[in-house]
């Protein structure tokens, strides 16, 4: 038995056999040239190692190309990784010069190209033809800016052109405008042609329906008429909802923030949190990030509510506004400033405390819309000089004589301050 570093480059052999732990079982019909391996037939019968390029009908593969058979010959056919409505088929246009035969169009070798002259479609191997997957070749030259449109079919893996797409023809009764299509159709994926003649779709006819075309116009008796309906390969519960949630409930995770798209795949599963149990983790969490939840719609507040969780405590949230009416469950704490200096100033606290140790001039910190309560001690003892400002009493817009122990209060309208005595206490 010739070894193979033995075999000369020309050298040609009906049968060769090896041993069974080697990459193939026999070879029928091959010749070595160089670095090349030629063969009619190969079967193996354990692993086929292949280092270099492998060609297929006179054509190397390439990126996103496979292996597929026609069921009478093996070519390169393209693989289509985001199959969808979109992809059953691919439209090249040209305008033709004068004479021209050959076109540049990129297709799936088997049949997998339809050709059109000025919408009138061709018949392969009569009116072109198409065999090496880059070009089509009319068999008559075109006229100078005739128009040409190449239908390029996209294969998806399949065997053979009846699953890419199903063409069935009718001749036609004097007025039929109604034909059945025993296969089916894909709405807006189906071509009508008249005689050979592409008609347009919601011009010349209307197929809505799934199973019958209806001309605008009757037809003549004795027209040909050919429906071509294109597959359509969708992905569909790629992710089913009982996976999704197994999942949520298995990682024991929760969504912090989701958009628009995020949002309308929950709903799409209509799926809710509805038990989270590891609550301390996730009250941790939150006040970890010092976030809270701004504004909810009312059917967040409903997911919320199914969750029976909320935010009992939220420190640290600086100056909140409210824009509607606010109720409490609980009392409202202040906090008691005891004041030192001679600023009123509520941005200390709304109830203050003053002690005083000597005469002093108060001066106005007040915003607009700010109040505060003052207890001051020490009035009867040391003069108090108030800033600008006005009284409401009794007895008009006078400042009131202190006593030891007094309560004022103080607010803000606009640019004007405000103040009342409320009385003394002991």
């Amino acid at each position: 038995m010739a070894k193979i570093a033995n075999v000369a480059s020309s050298d040609t052999f009906n049968t060769w056999r090896v041993r069974s732990n080697e990459s193939f079982d026999r070879l029928s019909q091959f010749a070595i040239n160089n670095s090349s391996l030629y063969a009619n037939t190969i079967t193996a019968n354990v692993s086929l190692i292949i280092g270099g390029s492998i060609t297929a009908n006179g054509s190397t593969g390439s990126n996103n190309k496979a292996l597929m058979s026609n069921g009478s010959a093996v070519y390169w056919g393209t693989v289509t990784t985001d199959i969808g409505a979109n992809t059953a088929y691919t439209t090249t246009s040209a305008i033709a010069t004068s004479g021209q035969t050959t076109f540049s169009v990129t297709y799936d070798l088997g049949g997998f190209v339809q050709v059109f002259l000025n919408g009138v479609k061709l018949i392969e191997n009569t009116d072109f033809t198409a065999t090496d997957g880059s070009t089509v070749v009319l068999t008559e030259g075109a006229t100078l800016n005739d128009q040409l449109e190449f239908v390029a079919i996209n294969t998806f893996f399949t065997a053979n052109v009846a699953q890419a797409y199903t063409r069935s023809t009718a001749t036609a009764s004097a007025g039929q405008t109604s034909f059945n299509i025993t296969s089916g159709y894909e709405v807006g994926f189906i071509d009508t042609y008249l005689n050979g003649v592409k008609l347009i779709a919601g011009s010349d006819y209307t197929a809505t329906d799934t199973s019958t075309v209806v001309l605008a116009s009757g037809a003549a008796n004795n027209d040909i008429l050919e429906f071509v309906a294109y597959s359509v390969y969708n992905v569909a519960n790629a992710v089913t909802p009982a996976t999704f949630n197994s999942a949520l409930a298995n990682t024991n995770t929760w969504i912090y923030t989701v958009d628009t798209r995020e949002r309308s795949a929950l709903a799409n599963t209509n799926s809710y949190i509805s038990t989270k149990t590891n609550t301390s983790t996730f009250n941790s969490a939150l006040a970890n990030t010092n976030s809270y939840i701004a504004s909810v719609s009312s059917t967040e507040r409903s997911a919320l509510a199914n969750t029976n969780s909320y935010i009992a405590t939220k420190a640290n949230t600086a100056s909140p506004t409210f824009t509607g009416d606010v109720t409490l469950g609980g009392a409202l704490v202040e906090t008691t400033y005891t004041l030192s200096g001679t600023a009123l100033d509520p941005a200390n606290g709304t109830m203050q405390t003053s002690t005083l140790s000597g005469n002093i001039t108060f001066t106005d910190s007040f915003s607009a819309g700010e109040s505060m309560i003052l207890l001051l001690n020490g009035g009867s003892t040391y003069t108090v000089t108030w800033p600008t400002m006005t009284w409401t009493s009794s007895s008009g817009n006078a400042a009131p004589t202190l006593t030891a122990n007094d309560t004022i209060i103080l607010w803000k309208i606009g640019s004007t301050l405000y103040g009342a005595y409320a009385g003394s206490y002991t």
